[in-house]
């Protein structure tokens, strides 16, 4: 099942969802470099966007695409409690919007198609009709 979205795919040509695919690995490609830039700046390590990026990196190392262990199963469960316990979520997301728009600031990376992508969803934020990145 491409992108994780077997109906999507069943409905679409076969072309089309090979397209999708690439595009979604080139968003995680992106996405992981925006990440280990921000992350290894001094002082960043312990920001939501890094800590959350940790927990992503864990977890494939832990769960991988199988059948899910009990190890990865208590890693889900530590980062749920966490994500329950987190007190400013509206800080949290500041912080991540601060990286999205210094990563689309530099200038090799302003006509890419990921910050193209992060302008519109800011751009359509106030409707409230856009997932987060």
């Amino acid at each position: 099942a491409l992108l994780g979205r077997p109906a999507l795919c069943s409905s679409m040509l076969v072309s089309l969802c090979v397209l999708a695919a690439a595009q979604n690995n080139q968003h995680d490609a992106t996405a992981e470099a925006m990440h280990e830039w921000w992350c290894t700046h001094p002082g960043r390590s312990e920001t939501a966007p890094c800590l959350h990026h940790s927990f992503v990196q864990q977890h494939k190392a832990v769960c991988g695409e199988g059948e899910r262990s009990s190890d990865c199963l208590r890693l889900e469960e530590e980062h749920e409690m966490y994500m329950r316990e987190r007190q400013d979520l509206a800080s949290d997301q500041a912080q991540s919007r601060e990286m999205h728009d210094a990563w689309c600031a530099r200038p090799e990376n302003d006509g890419t198609g990921f910050c193209e992508g992060w302008r519109e969803w800011k751009a359509g934020q106030g409707r409230g009709d856009r997932d987060e990145l």
